[in-house]
């Protein structure tokens, strides 16, 4: 059995024990608890998930600082967590600017258009990317703030725009969201904590410039300087910087963009996520790995 998430792990886990599964692997994508929680609530979390390692026969994490936290925090035995980043099909990426998106999204010509794509709720911090874009509405004022998705803070987010005086468009949930990714100047990650994200990886793969919040997995990814620039989570005004420089320096933020889409490129390709999970199962079940097949 492969289970995955807080919930999922702990019931799937659970279940394979109880049937005797002989074989049991689960993959961290972050961590179910946070200091955001009560700390009961938090206390409860942590030791359900504790109490799931003794039964489990191998862990994978999706980037190498979420694999450090889940050993410290004691949810896996030291030395036992493999690091597999979750796949990007690079192919089914849109990488060039659609006008089309833009059109649809109303955004003036010449106009800079910075968003995000996630669902609007507490760990996404829909809320400090309002007030982010309401500190750079004076110096930028010809910027196009955007929110893909939609939550149970939506209508928070409408509420404390219209009392900051700044205009984010909200779009609700999209079947295209990754072409409307593909049309942004800069695309901003404000959680408060995040396993890795899976949309801040595809807006890496679309090479956008990224402005991110430095929380567990996000600074395997976004190497500050390199492939993007981080801030501070729970911080407007740090994010505002962020995102300020890289509207200023076009250039610098295009390369990082390449940057970032080199480094998805190189780590979150489908074949080698499928060949480290293929080897993970067969080692587990005693079978010799599988050989790649030559082509004729």
């Amino acid at each position: 059995m492969h289970t995955h998430s807080g919930k999922g792990g702990f019931l799937g886990r659970l279940a394979a024990w109880l049937c005797r599964t002989p074989a049991v692997v689960h993959t961290f994508h972050g961590i179910s608890f946070h200091d955001y929680m009560s700390r009961r609530r938090r206390w409860a979390y942590r030791n359900l998930e504790r109490s799931t390692r003794h039964f489990t026969h191998a862990f994978l994490a999706v980037a190498p600082r979420l694999a450090r936290e889940v050993v410290e925090e004691r949810l896996a035995r030291p030395g036992s967590v493999q690091v597999v980043p979750s796949a990007v099909d690079l192919d089914s990426v849109p990488t060039e600017f659609d006008p089309m998106a833009r059109q649809a999204l109303d955004v003036p010509p010449g106009a800079a258009l910075v968003g995000t794509v996630g669902r609007i709720a507490f760990q996404k911090a829909p809320l400090d990317f309002v007030r982010m874009a309401a500190a750079l509405r004076t110096s930028y004022p010809h910027t196009v703030f955007v929110m893909v998705g939609d939550g149970p803070l939506a209508d928070e987010v409408r509420k404390l725009a219209a009392e900051l005086g700044v205009e984010v468009r909200l779009t609700g949930h999209r079947l295209d969201a990754d072409r409307l990714v593909a049309a942004l100047d800069v695309f901003v990650i404000t959680s408060l904590y995040e396993g890795l994200g899976r949309s801040l990886t595809e807006a890496l793969a679309a090479a956008r410039p990224v402005a991110a919040t430095a929380v567990s997995g996000v600074p395997d990814l976004v190497r500050h300087g390199a492939t993007g620039l981080l801030a501070a989570p729970a911080d407007p005004a740090s994010m505002a910087r962020a995102v300020g420089w890289l509207l200023d320096h076009p250039d610098e933020a295009a390369e990082m963009g390449r940057r970032g889409r080199a480094r998805v490129r190189d780590a979150f390709s489908p074949d080698a996520m499928c060949k480290a999970i293929d080897a993970c199962y067969c080692r587990l079940l005693g079978l010799p790995e599988p050989q790649p097949v030559e082509s004729r």
